[in-house]
């Protein structure tokens, strides 16, 4: 095990049944995994419910499904008997082998980082596979916020074009939310499918966390000198839910520091090296607005997005959650502050990174804060300085290749 990997990280879920499909995995970078030690106990359906209950099949819909304007049959139930219902449906589902999996979560940002590093086990698997995840500490409303902003998410065609992998994924509410449990399912990859998921995660650069962190670290230190601590981590992975893993696992951590501390982290995951320079670049613009738009539900926290081919006007200019993290659109100038128009153009060399990278902060103003610090970078270096940097940085990863 790489020795930064914080080893706080493998203790968030607890087992409530056995789950041997979910694999060791450990790159550079580790998410939340699985622990054995506590196992959560809920009580047995009362009998005489359980005889008259419908089967859990029925019951499993999708937070869009439960939107609609419709009364909903469970208001009418007592809770009483929603709680045996809900017994019901779980046994219901162990019974159809279904991994039933309790998670000690009372935060929102735990509940992320359980979710997504479950979707990014299911998704290393070509076949169709289910798990059921119990959250006894969170709201059922935020359950069914997750799951109606993912179904949104799944019905953004340019984020499915960018981030494929995520189609076959699909999250529903237990009982249409009688309890607070969620299933994860996946759907089977086509041939075709399979063969391109399986060509993108075998072209990714092979991590190397010391030099990685040593290329980071020389950008922060060119873009934004003197702006405090950053923690970098490193994702060993190209598959948008092992990103959005880490990424919640960072934000975790970064909660666990003290507030008065100012620190933030770096999260960064391989570069794509697949498909044309504007499709690499429209899947770093989807994973950021996937992070947006998680965080802007569930968390304070804040992004600054930062990645090899960044091109602000390549970006939706219109689209809040796209834009959430990024510079401005190039006519708008830098942070309000006054450039000439061949240093605007030349913003984008500040947030061109040797790695996809988000940098997660408590600070509300962050972006605005290290904007505003890179006008005095842009006044006083040249465009070729600029690329000379870059270029010096994208050496360092590809050092010992």
């Amino acid at each position: 095990m790489p020795d930064f990997v914080p080893q706080w990280l493998y203790v968030v879920l607890s087992l409530l049944s056995i789950a041997e499909w979910l694999p060791n995995q450990c790159e550079a970078f580790a998410p939340v995994k699985v622990a054995s030690s506590s196992s959560m106990r809920y009580q047995a359906a009362n009998e005489r419910f359980t005889s008259s209950s419908p089967s859990s099949s029925i019951l499993l819909h999708s937070a869009s499904d439960s939107s609609t304007t419709e009364p909903d049959p469970l208001d009418e139930l007592s809770e009483e008997r929603k709680a045996n219902l809900f017994q019901f449906l779980l046994r219901d589902l162990e019974v159809e082998q279904v991994p039933v999996l309790g998670v000690d979560a009372a935060e929102t940002h735990i509940f992320q980082a359980a979710l997504w590093t479950t979707m990014a086990e299911l998704s290393e698997n070509n076949v169709a596979d289910k798990v059921c995840l119990v959250f006894e500490s969170i709201p059922v409303d935020t359950l069914k916020l997750f799951v109606q902003e993912l179904d949104s998410i799944k019905s953004d065609s340019f984020l499915m074009e960018n981030v494929p992998e995520l189609n076959r994924i699909n999250a529903t509410l237990v009982g249409r939310g009688v309890g607070p449990a969620i299933v994860l399912a996946t759907s089977n990859r086509t041939k075709t499918d399979a063969d391109v998921y399986q060509s993108m995660k075998q072209s990714a650069p092979t991590v190397d966390g010391t030099l990685w962190m040593r290329a980071m670290e020389s950008f922060a230190t060119r873009t934004s000198p003197g702006s405090g601590t950053i923690l970098n981590r490193i994702i060993g992975s190209t598959d948008v839910c092992d990103i959005l893993s880490g990424y919640w696992t960072s934000v975790c951590e970064l909660l666990t520091l003290p507030e008065q501390e100012k620190v933030a982290i770096a999260v960064s995951y391989p570069p794509s090296i697949q498909g044309l320079d504007n499709e690499r670049h429209d899947r770093y613009v989807s994973v950021s607005i996937l992070m947006n738009r998680m965080a802007s539900l569930f968390s304070d926290i804040s992004n600054i997005h930062v990645f090899p081919t960044y091109d602000r006007d390549a970006i939706p200019r219109n689209d809040k959650m796209a834009s959430l993290g990024h510079l401005p659109p190039s006519d708008q100038g830098c942070s309000g502050e006054l450039l000439d128009d061949e240093k605007v153009k030349l913003q984008n060399y500040l947030r061109r990174s040797p790695l996809p990278t988000v940098i997660i902060t408590r600070e509300k103003n962050a972006a605005e804060v290290l904007d505003k610090d890179a006008v005095s970078v842009l006044q006083s270096n040249t465009q070729e300085e600029l690329e000379e940097a870059i270029k010096m940085e994208a050496e360092i990863i590809s050092a010992f290749e």
